[in-house]
């Protein structure tokens, strides 16, 4: 393998660069460095890079990337990713978001 080959293989898809930056701004929403490393992971990409099945909290949710906007597929239709996300890390970690959020719940 060429090493402009192994550099490409690095180099993040378009929809894995947008988990990311969406990944970083929950972070920051929830006053953290970082969310935890198994909160969001690829069970399988796309060969288009805009697509894939990702595990969010406990469940396996298809993600898509059409345009701009960042979208899970849930029974009803597409969610936004943040706000999916938000509330899978809200479910999976009450006590951080609350510490986070002390007006959510009002």
């Amino acid at each position: 393998a060429s090493a402009a080959a192994a550099a490409q293989a690095a180099a993040p898809t378009a929809i894995e660069a947008a988990i990311g930056e969406q990944s970083a701004q929950l972070a920051q929403l929830y006053q953290l460095d970082a969310l935890p490393d198994t909160f969001i992971s690829a069970v399988k990409v796309a060969p288009s890079g805009v697509a894939g099945k990702y595990l969010i909290g406990d469940r396996t949710a298809n993600v898509q990337l059409k345009g701009k906007n960042l979208l899970v597929r849930t029974g009803g239709g597409w969610m936004r990713f943040a706000h999916y996300a938000g509330e899978m890390f809200e479910k999976h970690f009450p006590d951080v978001a609350d510490a986070a959020l002390p007006n959510a719940a009002a």
